[in-house]
């Protein structure tokens, strides 16, 4: 399924990076739909317990990110813990960038558009991909490699 059948007025040129963005979306929606039609809507939205009513599934292809919540368990208080894993696709990455990605993923995007689920994030796992590491870090893993090469160590 490509970008431009499920939003027209999106193209390959305008989603970040492209096909790469573009199937790591794909990818992970094919992974999580089905996790709660399989598993989740068995054990927590059934005639008992009607806890967990929808998928609490957030993708972008513009911002090139999927943020899904699924649940853990029901604590006593009646209300259900949940584990966010967020993954965003980057043009290339380095130590810096992946350090301030994390710290801006760490607010809820889902949930501040007012459609989070109703209950206690309790861990979350943020995964960031990139098919190229930035032009910085790769001078250092050369210079790093000529040393290694060489018998000596990198700083």
């Amino acid at each position: 399924m490509s970008s431009t059948i499920i939003n027209k007025s999106l193209s390959v040129k305008t989603i970040p990076f492209g096909n790469f963005s573009d199937k790591i979306i794909e990818y992970a929606a094919t992974t999580f739909s089905p996790i709660y039609h399989h598993v989740v809507k068995k054990h927590w939205d059934n005639s008992r317990f009607a806890r967990v009513r929808k998928n609490y599934y957030y993708s972008s292809f513009k911002d090139g990110i999927v943020e899904v919540y699924i649940p853990t368990f029901a604590d006593k208080s009646r209300n259900m813990k949940y584990h966010r894993i967020i993954i965003k696709t980057l043009p290339y990455l380095d130590k810096e960038i992946m350090l301030d990605e994390a710290e801006n993923l760490r607010k809820h995007i889902y949930v501040s558009k007012g459609h989070g689920p109703v209950g206690i994030t309790d861990s979350t796992t943020i995964v960031l991909m990139a098919r190229h590491i930035s032009p910085a870090a790769l001078i250092q893993y050369r210079k790093d490699k000529k040393l290694i090469y060489y018998g000596l160590k990198p700083k």
